[in-house]
């Protein structure tokens, strides 16, 4: 009786501890995800391709592309100052993902689901001698909740 007790506690002992190895180095190598939140009524600043969370609102931000990028570099005299164009997403819960455009000269702004989205700035400002990366962008925007 005594040897059966013993196989089986070193029987059920191994997987025990294979369990809690894996276990264990599932949580040492899971990387974490950032959460990034937004509440509304403030600067937020996007990433090309970056979703932020307000909170406690549940509205969903996302800086979705860059159509056009045609400012003048800073270190160049142009005649126009060209403007950047890009594509931006809202969603609030309970309700379908709204794409908007803005751009930096003629459409800064747009009142939609209640609020008011401005564009302020994109960076960074092109240069004449360096290649721009696209995922490099970032949309700096101001969200507010329109006065009813």
């Amino acid at each position: 009786m005594k040897i059966w007790t013993k196989k089986i506690s070193k029987v059920t002992k191994i997987p025990i501890v294979i369990l809690a190895a894996i276990l264990l180095a599932a949580c040492i190598l899971e990387p974490e995800e950032e959460e990034t939140f937004l509440d509304i009524d403030e600067i937020v600043e996007l990433k090309l391709g970056e979703l932020k969370i307000g909170l406690p609102s549940g509205l969903e931000v996302g800086f979705e592309k860059v159509i056009s990028d045609s400012r003048c570099p800073a270190d160049v005299m142009c005649f126009w100052q060209g403007m950047a164009e890009i594509q931006v997403s809202l969603k609030l819960p309970d309700d379908k993902r709204r794409f908007i455009i803005l751009d930096s000269y003629h459409h800064r702004t747009v009142d939609t689901l209640g609020l008011h989205v401005e564009f302020l700035r994109l960076d960074p400002y092109p240069v004449s001698s360096t290649e721009l990366d696209t995922y490099e962008y970032v949309a700096t925007l101001k969200i507010a909740q329109l006065i009813q």
